[in-house]
């Protein structure tokens, strides 16, 4: 290209060949009025774009990080609540299978490791409550966490109760009447924090 046609623009060729001053090339850059106006103007929209960028970024990091934070949150609550659910299961799956070893007397060997197996899921019943884990789908009652108290009293009703069945398991003396017991404290609490 000659000089004529290359009216208004730099080259390459002219930026590479233009005397440092030790400062680089944006060293005057405030001294917008020796710039032609419609360098001007190119260099305040590049600025204006590249903050907007800066704070649109902000805003949109800032944006994916606190759903991120809740959808954790929300996660682990989800899965306290499905820990909860698979402890009760338990429970209640070796209440049944209680229930008709002394029905059908079949498996009266077994009876005692239900009751302890109960016992031992008995003493996690404290800690499968935690806040935030009434989710949509609980039947947890809010009673729960509005009256730690009264859910820790009952709680240690039921802990207390199997203790007494499997000792009286353990004793061959007393089992009906400690699991007509424990049977009453599962009733009460259900009636009282469950849906």
């Amino acid at each position: 290209m000659s000089e004529t046609e290359n009216q208004g623009f730099e080259t390459v060729n002219d930026i590479a060949e233009r005397p440092r001053n030790g400062q680089g090339d944006f060293a005057r850059l405030g001294d917008l009025a020796a710039l032609p106006c419609r360098r001007r103007r190119q260099i305040r929209f590049c600025l204006n774009m590249f903050g907007s960028f800066v704070c649109l970024s902000v805003i949109a990091a800032s944006l994916l990080t606190v759903p991120h934070t809740w959808a954790a949150n929300e996660y682990e609550d989800v899965l306290a609540y499905k820990y909860r659910g698979g402890v009760m299961q338990a429970i209640g799956g070796h209440m049944d299978a209680v229930t008709v070893i002394m029905r059908g007397k079949m498996h009266e060997d077994e009876l005692a490791l239900h009751t302890e197996s109960i016992v031992d899921l008995a003493k996690l019943v404290p800690t499968i409550f935690p806040a935030g884990s009434d989710v949509a789908k609980s039947e947890a009652l809010s009673a729960i966490w509005e009256e730690p108290d009264r859910f820790s009293e009952a709680v240690e009703r039921f802990i207390d109760a199997s203790g007494t069945l499997h000792q009286a398991v353990q004793s061959q003396t007393g089992v009906r009447n400690a699991f007509a017991a424990l049977g009453k404290t599962c009733k009460s609490c259900h009636d009282s924090f469950r849906a």
